[in-house]
């Protein structure tokens, strides 16, 4: 197969547009003789005259040279868009970043959406499920990373802080307690809590919380995640413990309450971190989007 050179192309373009060999040169910033060398390694190469002879001030194409130009149009289209593609591609404003969560889809979901709105030619995969499920497509390779709540290390992982953030007590505005804003554990009594799965680590923390209450933490409805719980409890049914950054939209649109607890019993915060896989080189893509969380969070104020 023969070989065109890309260089000879374009000059052969640039002198197709600007009619002249000279006038080629001095746009190029190229001797003369050596628009005249590539033009005719053309010819040779492809073994067709591309202009008129013999060559007068104003160049003439030929048959030949017309259609061998409408290709040079393409092809310098193409380098272009190429160009800018890979640039975009390095500069991380295109391309796929997957990711799954197992912790405060709420927050992560109006991250992502805004992102998308800045960043048009970036492609989101957005993967939800508890922790066990996060680890699994992390080592697998299904997700870039993975966004999980605090639990005991793995050495098949490399870990990051992303941010903590307060658990709240919250109700329905229905609910009895609604108006109290400020409560006693004897207050809380004879209500029913919402909680997530047994097994779960939320669960856990939130049965040894209510334990070191005196509060039975059995007969309570569970559910998979944290979503399903805000609905729940917004529904007017129980008491429920989620982040701040889960239910701080449903709090200020008025669809929940925030009730502050007086116990010298603190509710632990929720620390949030990043997850990926040990020796994992990520896109300039994953990358990007990785530092506009961070940034968005720390704007919010959630790191404490």
């Amino acid at each position: 197969m023969e070989y065109i050179s890309p260089l000879g192309l374009q000059i052969f373009k640039d002198v197709m547009e600007l009619k002249s060999f000279r006038a080629a040169a001095q746009y190029l910033q190229i001797s003369q003789p050596a628009v005249s060398a590539h033009i005719h390694r053309l010819e040779e190469t492809l073994n067709v005259q591309l202009f008129e002879q013999p060559y007068r001030r104003i160049l003439r194409p030929t048959e030949d040279g017309m259609l061998l130009y409408r290709y040079a149009v393409d092809f310098s289209a193409m380098t272009q868009e190429m160009v800018s593609h890979l640039r975009e591609l390095t500069a991380g404003n295109r391309g796929e970043v997957k990711f799954a969560l197992s912790v405060c889809k709420p927050l992560f979901s109006k991250i992502a959406a805004c992102y998308l709105r800045a960043n048009p030619k970036v492609s989101l995969v957005f993967r939800a499920g508890n922790s066990m499920e996060v680890k699994r497509l992390v080592q697998h390779g299904v997700v870039n990373f993975g966004i999980e709540q605090k639990s005991e290390d793995d050495p098949c992982f490399d870990y990051e802080l992303l941010y903590k953030t307060p658990m709240t007590l919250f109700c329905a505005k229905t609910h009895p307690l609604a108006d109290k804003k400020t409560v006693t554990v004897d207050d809380l009594l004879g209500f029913p809590f919402v909680n997530c799965l047994n097994g779960s680590r939320y669960n856990q923390r939130i049965n040894v919380f209510l334990s070191q209450l005196g509060i039975d933490a059995s007969n309570r409805i569970q559910v998979e995640d944290g979503s399903i719980l805000l609905n729940i409890v917004e529904d007017g049914f129980g008491l429920g413990i989620l982040s701040l950054s889960t239910i701080e939209n449903a709090i200020a649109q008025g669809r929940v309450v925030s009730l502050s607890l007086e116990s010298e019993t603190e509710l632990p915060p929720t620390e949030c971190r990043l997850i990926f896989r040990k020796n994992t080189r990520l896109s300039p893509a994953t990358v990007k989007f990785i530092e506009y969380v961070r940034e968005e969070i720390a704007r919010h104020g959630y790191l404490i």
